[in-house]
């Protein structure tokens, strides 16, 4: 019988046990992932790809087709398998996008299909499809980009984005988030573009990876000024996003900002206390802790994030009334999912 997958029960990461899937999948999927094969975890009997993405000999593109041939599949085992390839080509299509912005040759058309391709069948996915068979599959000479982590769970970013109000048909995503809620959005129905701008590449030393332009301006043409917003994953203090908001200002546009919640992995208290421009600033929030926990999940994050915005002051730090409002759909959306909270 093949695992069914429950939405409530993805961990921190976006993940989900294999625990209950066919002997035959786990057999396919291992000889797929190849010499990714080696990083499977025991303990949960899931590969740890997000500790590394591009290993020296291991061709991602070759084990991007590989999983393609797998499908169409559904469940757990679908979800394992379109993971893994939406981790390989988002990650890839960040690469290509830092290629266009600086003029350089580059294959990010192609491999933009392919990563929303991999994106609108994760949400075929949750929401209880079969992920189908694409008809294309990343360039042979795909490179992905040199990074510890994989994309934030895409339950987060789904939730996150369908709780905004419909009238936001543009997502800008900076820095790596645009690797997952871009495509998420897209998925979605709506329209994305990716801004090389992100104050976490800068504190962690990482200035190369995001060299020269800053915005493809033709990604915007077609964009109505109150229909952009400019989202965010986890933030410290929100600087990213108001710099992005000075960044458009000039351009006649004056984005609105969001975020998931609060840092993915810490929450500093001496800097911002007030989050009253944040116009959606969402509930939730990823600790170090609870994401080496097999059994965290989404509620654990929600869970966390109220906490961690108390622990920001002797009160809570104001928040907006679209916030406070956002944060309210954002829970029930949670809620709705079951399981343990």
């Amino acid at each position: 019988m093949k695992g069914g997958l429950k939405l409530s029960k993805l961990n921190t990461k976006g993940r989900d046990r294999l625990f209950g899937c066919e002997e035959q999948f786990l057999e396919e999927f291992i000889q797929a992932l190849g010499d990714y094969a080696e990083l499977a975890n025991t303990s949960d009997n899931f590969p740890e790809w997000h500790k590394h993405f591009d290993i020296k000999g291991v061709n991602s593109a070759e084990i991007h087709k590989q999983l393609g041939l797998m499908l169409p599949l559904e469940g757990k085992e679908g979800y394992a398998v379109v993971d893994m390839m939406a981790n390989l080509s988002s990650s890839a299509l960040y690469v290509e996008a830092l290629k266009r912005l600086n003029n350089i040759k580059n294959k990010y058309e192609i491999t933009k299909v392919v990563a929303e391709q991999d994106f609108a069948n994760l949400v075929n996915l949750m929401t209880g499809k079969e992920a189908i068979q694409t008809k294309l599959s990343l360039p042979a000479d795909a490179k992905m980009m040199p990074r510890k982590n994989k994309f934030t769970n895409p339950l987060t970013a789904k939730i996150s984005l369908e709780a905004l109000p419909k009238s936001f048909k543009h997502i800008v995503a900076p820095g790596y988030g645009a690797i997952y809620f871009g495509l998420m959005a897209k998925a979605l129905g709506l329209e994305y573009s990716i801004l090389n701008m992100s104050h976490y590449h800068k504190s962690n030393g990482i200035g190369q990876q995001r060299p020269g332009s800053q915005f493809n301006y033709d990604d915007l043409k077609d964009a109505k000024v109150d229909e952009i917003i400019v989202f965010d994953n986890g933030i410290k203090f929100g600087l990213t996003l108001r710099e992005a908001r000075d960044f458009f200002q000039p351009m006649g546009f004056n984005p609105k900002l969001g975020a998931i919640g609060t840092g993915l992995y810490h929450f500093e208290v001496e800097h911002d206390k007030e989050f009253e421009d944040i116009d959606f600033f969402g509930p939730l929030h990823a600790s170090r802790e609870s994401s080496k926990q097999p059994d965290s999940n989404i509620h654990t994050m929600l869970v966390e994030g109220k906490e961690k915005l108390t622990e920001v002051g002797d009160t809570y730090p104001k928040l907006s009334d679209t916030t406070i409002e956002y944060r309210k759909r954002v829970e029930d959306a949670i809620n709705e999912l079951g399981g343990d909270k």
